[in-house]
């Protein structure tokens, strides 16, 4: 779920999106090269269980502790 989050966080601060969907986080995983998980909807529900995103009208978008996360890194034992 960490990729999910960093993924969120790339569309608002690096391609300064107010929301993203989970078509951009599997968009992002594609352009990574990296494995796109089974099923993005649960990365994404996780990402909120832990109060790192919020729904959007039209989608997704980071609290301020998912903005924190990303930006002090990421605990151990974390799913990734």
């Amino acid at each position: 779920i960490e990729k999910t989050l960093c993924f969120g966080f790339f569309e608002e601060f690096h391609n300064s999106k107010e929301y993203w969907t989970a078509k951009d986080i599997i968009d992002n995983f594609q352009a990574a090269r990296e494995p796109l998980p089974k099923n993005i909807s649960d990365q994404i529900s996780k990402c909120r269980s832990r109060g790192w995103v919020m729904e959007h009208s039209k989608g997704y978008r980071l609290t301020n502790t998912g903005e924190a996360v990303v930006n002090e890194g990421f605990s151990g034992g974390e799913d990734k």
